[in-house]
């Protein structure tokens, strides 16, 4: 496999667990501000969809003789920098209210600048697409519709709890 696909993966890698301790850390100081944490909120199968997708893009990476860098690795490339892009933006507006889990602050509204003022849920969007140019930029076709699908059903599970957490936050 290509060096830089080694190269961009160990930086995907880092990045999350820098966002982990980043989302851990607003988690606490929301909890301490009166914030309730949905304790249903999906977030099991998200973890097990993102960490499933290193270790599916390294398996098929070593060994599928079709993955490696050809004329999809521009596109897939400009789609994973798209959802990256969009997921910095989404995490930038969402400030210290941005976690990984569902964190509802009674009576703070929500939020609506930055990508929240064209999508509802701008940073998930970001998550598809880069959970979608990733494999496709190296050719790793089983990973992009294993994960593809993975990610779809946990999205959306997770999408409807979200909702449902922040409707009834509203109406009380």
């Amino acid at each position: 496999m290509h060096p830089g696909f080694w190269w961009l993966l160990a930086a995907l890698a880092a990045q999350r667990l820098a966002e982990m301790a980043t989302a851990a850390r607003n988690v606490r100081h929301l909890l301490a501000s009166g914030a309730k944490l949905v304790s249903d909120d999906g977030y099991g199968l998200l973890v097990a969809t993102h960490s499933l997708f290193f270790v599916a893009a390294i398996v098929e990476a070593w060994y599928a003789p079709w993955a490696g860098v050809g004329v999809w690795t521009l596109p897939g490339l400009a789609v994973f920098v798209a959802g990256e892009l969009l997921r910095g933006w989404s995490m930038l507006a969402l400030g210290g209210r941005w976690t990984t889990r569902i964190v509802v602050l009674p009576a703070a509204p929500l939020v609506a600048g930055g990508p929240y003022r064209f999508v509802r849920h701008p940073i998930y969007v970001g998550v598809a697409l880069m959970l979608l140019g990733f494999p496709m930029a190296f050719g790793l076709w089983g990973t992009l519709v294993g994960i593809g699908l993975l990610n779809t059903v946990a999205l959306t599970r997770r999408i409807r709890r979200e909702d449902r957490a922040l409707a009834a936050a509203v109406a009380s």
